[in-house]
């Protein structure tokens, strides 16, 4: 007897080689942004949440994007796809005490990811994802039914997070953050990114 996962989402999970080195160059500055500017809420205009957004091209942004092509790489081959050539959109996001991130998707991508640059699991609230198939789990909670070894009867999913790894997902998977809890005494550090198939030059 089998039991086959007929709608499985894949979630690519990576130790960044380099970490360290990103670490070090990159989380100081992003520190002193943080805390010199006036709006701790920095993020685009059709954003809900209370997140701070920021970029640091030009002090390591790029080698970190380019560090980053080998796990995306192996990521879209493990999915099955052809090669095709792709660019890749980031910034980096940052979270003080409550503030969070609300239910949303990448959906203007093929791929989202990231990699997790500071993050304490005693201090801070880990990515959720949402199950989007929620009527599965309606249906066990109806009869009662709980299953400890199969997320798909899950709502939400949270992602056990780890400094220096980095997490690839399909972009239409929606997630969020929650809040930070009020006794957080660092700031949770992510680098967000999507991925883009580049269009066909006629």
């Amino acid at each position: 007897m089998t039991i086959d996962h007929l709608f499985s989402i894949p979630l690519g999970t990576y130790k960044l080689k380099n970490f360290a080195k990103h670490k070090k160059a990159l989380i100081n500055l992003l520190i002193d942004d943080y805390n010199q500017a006036d709006d701790k809420n920095r993020k685009a205009d059709n954003w809900t949440c209370n997140s701070f957004q920021t970029w640091l091209w030009g002090n390591g942004q790029e080698e970190l994007v380019n560090d980053l092509y080998k796990y995306i790489d192996k990521y879209l081959i493990e999915f099955g796809f052809n090669s095709f050539s792709y660019n890749v959109e980031s910034w980096f996001n940052i979270y003080g005490k409550q503030q969070y991130q609300e239910r949303h998707g990448h959906c203007h991508s093929l791929i989202a990811g990231m990699v997790v640059l500071q993050y304490d699991p005693e201090q801070h609230t880990p990515l959720r994802f949402i199950n989007p198939y929620p009527e599965v789990s309606r249906n066990f909670e109806k009869f009662d039914c709980q299953a400890t070894n199969f997320k798909f009867v899950n709502y939400y999913t949270p992602l056990p997070m780890e400094e220096g790894m980095i997490y690839l997902w399909p972009s239409t998977l929606n997630h969020l953050v929650p809040p930070q809890p009020n006794n957080c005494k660092d700031l949770r550090i992510t680098f967000t990114f999507n991925i883009n198939p580049e269009k066909n030059k006629e």
